[in-house]
């Protein structure tokens, strides 16, 4: 029975060591990322614990006792947590697995030892719960109203392609064809966020509804502004013949910011004890749980954005910045027609905010599709990709692609 039992601790040792060489696994596209690792790193000692991990691995395979290997499981859960936002999503399941191994063989080395070795069969037990679920949650995607969520990374990793053209959009290569061409300028509303297929967005739906007559260029931009949208139009190495820009009403929170109306930062889990988002932040299970509960960050973005329409100043400024995309197009006689998104979530909410936009197309003679109107008819969860991202469904883009085709055909006439 001894034998059985050191040989148990001694194989939980061997796959604890591995588990500690799997956390200096690095992801690629995560380095890369602005405010990623660099942001990060200070507060996550990889190496000291991978290091520790292996140290007690090591000494479980000579000293094979339950405390001690107790002490490396934990030591690799910290070392587990500490190397998530390093690792890819693969890895950290690997991570997940090894360290299951382990702790299934220490709880069934411990089964009939003494009463304290009971003890930590039992919250071994509990712990490959919580692995399981870790597991489980590492594989699951979900796209977010914010990019930092585990989910949303790694949603991010599996359906937002890199950059499909030499201009950097989600966008395939335009050779010239004879074709006239229709730009999509917008924000990621243009760019999908949240949609899995490029091809279900409302750009590439048009680009089948107007078959050989248009060449369908994406300039969707994640995070663009009506000012910014402006610059990517200017940088784009060719012209359109017809521009669609798509608007939504958080276009206009860079030009409160610009007049000192202080945007909210966004401070994630500062709404719960430091070693709790420590622990939180790092672990996809616990982290998708949080996030199905309605956070402070996403709250006071929408109070900016409510009173940013209140504040005569910024409404001005922004019709400015609306008004030069308009007389960009009007300078290169170049068709414009404008799609304007609410708050999808909040039809009744959005008539102040989509007013100014709509006012100033209205004064310039561009059509304009209102959003409003193509979704009244669905339910709330129906307009939008999931409850924790407003984006469009497929089901609107679908809709939008509809009216744009109309207003593309009348300007033929």
């Amino acid at each position: 029975m001894e034998g059985n039992r050191i040989r148990l601790l001694r194989l939980a040792a061997v796959l604890l060591a591995l588990q500690a060489a799997c956390t200096l696994e690095i992801d690629s596209a995560y380095v890369e990322r602005v405010g990623g690792m660099g942001k990060l790193a200070p507060y996550t000692p990889v190496h000291p614990l991978a290091g520790a991990g292996v140290a007690l691995a090591l000494l479980v395979l000579l000293v094979p006792r339950c405390a001690v290997a107790c002490l490396a499981l934990l030591v690799g859960a910290a070392a587990l947590l500490a190397s998530t936002p390093f690792n890819t999503a693969g890895f950290h399941l690997l991570q997940v697995l090894l360290l299951s191994g382990a702790t299934a063989l220490a709880v069934a080395a411990s089964l009939r030892g003494g009463r304290m070795e009971r003890v930590v069969a039992r919250l071994g037990l509990v712990a490959l719960v919580l692995l399981a679920g870790e597991g489980v949650f590492s594989m699951v995607d979900r796209s977010h109203a914010v990019g930092y969520t585990l989910a949303a990374r790694l949603w991010y990793t599996r359906h937002w392609t890199p950059p499909g053209n030499a201009a950097g959009y989600r966008d395939v290569e335009h050779p010239e064809d004879g074709r006239k061409k229709l730009f999509v300028l917008g924000d990621s509303f243009v760019a999908g966020g949240g949609i899995r297929d490029v091809h279900a967005r409302f750009s590439d739906r048009l680009q089948v509804l107007l078959g050989d007559r248009y060449q369908v260029h994406n300039l969707g931009y994640n995070g663009a502004d009506t000012s910014y949208e402006l610059q990517l139009l200017n940088e784009y190495p060719a012209r359109p013949d017809v521009l669609v820009l798509s608007y939504y009403v958080n276009d206009i929170v860079n030009a409160a910011s610009e007049l000192g109306h202080g945007r909210p930062s966004y401070l994630p889990y500062m709404n719960v004890p430091w070693p709790v988002a420590l622990v939180v932040s790092r672990s996809y299970l616990l982290d998708f749980a949080y996030w199905l509960l309605p956070q402070p960050d996403l709250r006071g973005e929408s109070r900016f954005l409510r009173d940013c329409f209140t504040w005569p100043d910024v409404v001005a400024r922004h019709r400015e910045e609306i008004q030069r995309i308009v007389d960009w197009a009007r300078e290169r006689a170049c068709p414009m027609i404008a799609v304007v998104f609410p708050g999808l979530t909040q039809l009744e909410a959005s008539d102040p905010w989509v007013a100014p936009a709509l006012e100033v197309f209205a004064q310039n003679g561009v059509s304009a599709v209102d959003v409003r109107k193509l979704v009244r008819d669905l339910a709330p969860e129906e307009r939008v990709v999931n409850a924790n991202d407003s984006h469009p469904s497929e089901l609107v883009h679908a809709r939008v692609a509809e009216a744009l085709k109309a207003e593309v055909d009348a300007l033929g006439r």
